[in-house]
């Protein structure tokens, strides 16, 4: 019960965040934080222009990016899959395996491209070819058609759109080539900080570490026996005071699981009686299982039946174990009573 707790405070925190990356999709629409630079060939009376056009496309860049990176990060660092084998499907998200079965899967290269991908869908949303500026009388006609560019760095996420195209207002001609915008959302460091946990996790599997840092804070939820869901959070790393979250799996079936032993009660006897019981346990890996005691009076047959006859009266505290082959346990205390 206590594991289905986690996972489900887990996913719910995932929910949030999804809502919060759709909040954050509607309030970039006004907040520009960064100067935009553009490049290319003008006219001088098209710098009149000029600031109008790049201030409407910044904010259309940011719009639409920002809300990318956020779900980008909560899935692990990609947008659209390219093999289904290699997420995690949860029942509300998909989360990508950062680590599975000794592949890794955490790739700058893809995440920018998916970046990239994901912003180049939905950018015209918000320019629509800037329409909006012809009830000004500023005509746009484009030179070839959009191409985005991405590179996620350490501390910014530099988004450049290539659409050359010609501004006209009366007289005035203004061309641009290329805007880029710089995004200050630290997905370079949390991607590094997310190789370096698996790095860690690989080494020592059976040992997780949970960290704080002043910039980070990492959290890990068992998703099953075998599954680790991991959220990286970056306390410095904000837009309207939500931080930026990099959640990953690892799975890893070469891991050894400990087997668990099935509930022992305790028992009362009379003397000189015989205590039969039949021992069971479960282990994840369907390892060869072995049971001992620390109770000399106590035998287990090759059925895992226990016996137990005291010749006395008394109480006896035992402790049984169960080992796998790979020397991994489980033990369980229990007391025998023995009565006349």
């Amino acid at each position: 019960m206590q594991k289905r707790g986690q996972i489900t405070l887990f996913l719910v925190v995932g929910i949030l965040l999804l809502a919060l990356s759709a909040g954050i999709f509607y309030l970039v629409k006004t907040r520009v934080t960064e100067p935009l630079t553009t490049e290319g060939e003008t006219t001088l009376s098209g710098l009149r222009l000029k600031p109008q056009i790049t201030s409407f496309v910044e904010s259309c860049i940011k719009k639409v990016a920002i809300p990318g990176i956020y779900l980008m990060s909560i899935q692990g660092g990609l947008l659209y899959p390219d093999d289904p084998q290699t997420i995690l499907l949860t029942e509300n998200s998909i989360i990508n395996y950062g680590y599975l079965n000794g592949a890794r899967h955490l790739l700058l290269e893809k995440m920018e491209e998916d970046l990239g991908t994901y912003v180049h869908e939905s950018i015209n949303t918000c320019l629509k070819d800037f329409s909006d500026f012809k009830k000004e009388g500023i005509t746009f006609i484009k030179k070839n058609d959009q191409d985005i560019t991405t590179s996620i760095e350490d501390d910014q996420v530099l988004v450049r759109l290539s659409y050359s195209g010609e501004f006209t207002k009366g007289d005035d001609v203004l061309r641009i080539d290329t805007y880029s915008a710089k995004i200050p959302l630290h997905l370079g460091r949390l991607f590094k900080e997310a190789k370096e946990v698996i790095d860690k996790q690989q080494e020592n599997p059976s040992h997780l570490d949970l960290f704080t840092s002043p910039d980070y804070f990492l959290s890990y939820h068992p998703f099953d026996e075998k599954t680790i869901i991991y959220s990286l959070s970056d306390e410095k790393s904000l837009f309207d005071g939500a931080p930026l979250t990099f959640m990953f799996a690892v799975r890893n079936e070469n891991i050894n699981s400990p087997p668990s032993l099935d509930f022992i009660p305790d028992f009362t006897i009379r003397k000189g009686n015989t205590l039969t019981y039949e021992l069971s346990a479960s282990d994840p890996d369907d390892d060869l299982l072995t049971f001992t005691t620390d109770n000399s009076l106590i035998a287990i047959d090759e059925e895992d039946v226990l016996t137990f006859t005291s010749p006395t009266t008394g109480i006896f505290s035992t402790t049984l174990i169960v080992l796998d082959s790979q020397g991994e346990k489980d033990e369980q205390t229990f007391k025998i009573t023995v009565k006349e």
